[in-house]
């Protein structure tokens, strides 16, 4: 069995799409609830169709920040001595 660390938005998206699978929820009112776009709520759709849950988890996850400066800059800032 695999584990699978989800964020509180993942486990929203996966209720909601669950009880639009259920026929409780259109996909207007799906895609309100989540706060994102009919566009985007397909795409969320279909990765859970495809991967399950899995498809919900941000493949972000783990990945430096494009914004992140270097740890040269970061040191600078801090002071010496302190730990990054």
């Amino acid at each position: 069995m695999t584990v699978i660390r989800v964020s509180q938005q993942e486990v929203d998206r996966l209720k909601v799409l669950m009880e639009l699978g259920d026929g409780l929820l259109g996909i207007d009112a799906a895609a309100t609830l989540l706060g994102v776009g009919r566009r985007q709520f397909f795409r969320l759709r279909n990765a859970f169709q495809d991967q399950g849950a899995e498809g919900l988890v941000s493949r972000e996850r783990g990945r430096p920040s494009n914004r992140a400066h270097g740890v040269t800059l970061r040191q600078t800032a801090i002071g010496p001595g302190a730990v990054c």
